[in-house]
């Protein structure tokens, strides 16, 4: 493969733009996606050799098991792929840069915050049995207010890969971060190692030098090793980063418990924390002694007369019923009869009769009168009749009777 420079088109498709950084057997360069237009990361593993085709298999192998595991604060790969046999990975790219950018600029919180991010992702890979090697600022990316960890995935198997592909041993680290048992008769290759450059980048982040100079964990002679901080930063933080210091690697911290002591320092001094108000205690209800019990010798009697009455109660019913005449007792079912209209009572009594003309009835001394009268007129006529004609006679006789009527009635 040609030297990598800048304008060199990397498989037909990425346009290097610039280094960013090399270290071991690779080299990570800044490139622009020709077919996505975008700008990527790419990092190419060891551009001056060549691995055949069993190597480039084992890569394949290895790099899908990185490739699914998916947290927060681990940087996702976008591709992998093969350009004549050199392996190469292709990472988004974060703007906002790495913790280098922040080192002696980090207060206690955004520490805090470091340490919670970086744990939380090492805590991910060791459950895979993943060990990063190279944990440094460098390779910690920031994205906005945290923290993603970035450059992971070389196992022991791929390590003896590269040494086999490049001739040479394959030293997988950064000597300042490296902890002391890596520089052993025979080095020890363990998920403690995180722990240690963990410990390593966070005093470097703090102070803004490194713990034991460039020669890394090669210079702790003694087990506890008392490192100088600069004045405004907590007991805890500086008592957590001096266990992850430690010289024996079976005294440091797991990465799950940085995390969740971490997790508990931000939520206590910098997270809003709920107003506690006390329960208010139950009162006790008033306890009162106890009443004396009721003389209820009489119940007994009692019951029994009201089932005596209420006994009587029922015969008398049933004989009421049944003591009635056949012809008396209502029907179960009695026949229908047409419906008559009934006059209502208080409109009959309303109701008053015509005024009739009152009886004429005759008195005793009118009767007398009149059988006078009528004797006096017979008397006349009878002596008008010599001397007056048949028919004024007839007249005289209707006159006379309607004068008599008249008179009786009066």
């Amino acid at each position: 493969m040609a030297r990598l420079q800048e304008g060199y088109f990397f498989d037909e498709r990425y346009k290097l733009i610039r280094k960013l950084g090399e270290g071991g057997y690779s080299e990570v360069w800044l490139v622009d996606d020709t077919q996505l237009r975008m700008e990527s990361v790419l990092k190419i593993f060891l551009p001056s050799a060549k691995l055949d085709d069993n190597s480039v298999n084992l890569f394949i192998k290895e790099f899908k098991l990185v490739h699914n595991l998916n947290h927060p604060n681990l940087l996702k790969y976008d591709y992998f792929g093969i350009c004549v046999g050199y392996p190469y990975l292709v990472m988004p790219y974060y703007q906002d840069g790495s913790a280098e950018d922040i080192l002696g600029k980090c207060n206690e919180q955004r520490a805090w915050r470091f340490l919670q991010d970086v744990s939380a992702g090492l805590a991910c890979l060791h459950r895979q049995n993943i060990i990063h090697q190279d944990i440094k600022p460098a390779n910690v990316l920031l994205d906005g207010s945290n923290f993603v960890i970035t450059d992971f995935g070389i196992s022991a198997k791929m390590s003896n890969l590269l040494e086999n592909a490049n001739g040479s041993q394959f030293v997988q680290g950064t000597r300042p971060y490296m902890p002391p048992e890596k520089f052993s008769a025979t080095p020890q290759l363990s998920i403690e190692n995180d722990i240690w450059s963990l410990g390593a980048s966070l005093y470097e982040l703090l102070t803004g030098r490194l713990p034991f100079g460039s020669r890394g964990g090669e210079d702790q002679v003694s087990e506890h090793t008392y490192l100088s901080f600069p004045a405004g930063f907590s007991h805890e933080l500086q008592n957590v980063v001096q266990r992850c210091l430690m010289k024996n690697p079976a005294y440091r911290p797991t990465a799950k418990e940085l995390e969740m002591i971490a997790a508990n320092q931000l939520q206590q001094l910098y997270e809003p924390k709920p107003v506690f108000k006390p329960e208010p205690k139950p009162q006790r209800p008033p306890v009162y002694p106890p009443m004396p019990k009721a003389d209820r010798s009489f119940m007994p009697w009692l019951m029994a007369v009201v089932g005596v009455v209420g006994i009587a109660v029922v015969v008398f019913v049933v004989w009421a019923i049944f003591s009635k005449e056949p012809e008396e007792r209502i029907p179960e079912n009695p026949p229908k009869e047409e419906i008559m209209v009934k006059e209502d009572p208080v409109q009959k009594k309303t109701e008053k009769p015509l005024p009739q003309p009152p009886k004429r009835v005759p008195s005793v001394n009118k009767i007398h009168n009149v059988e006078t009268n009528i004797n006096n007129n017979n008397n006349r006529r009878k002596h008008e009749q010599n001397l007056v004609p048949f028919e004024d006679n007839q007249l005289l006789n209707d006159e006379q009777h309607q004068s008599s009527s008249n008179l009786m009635y009066e």
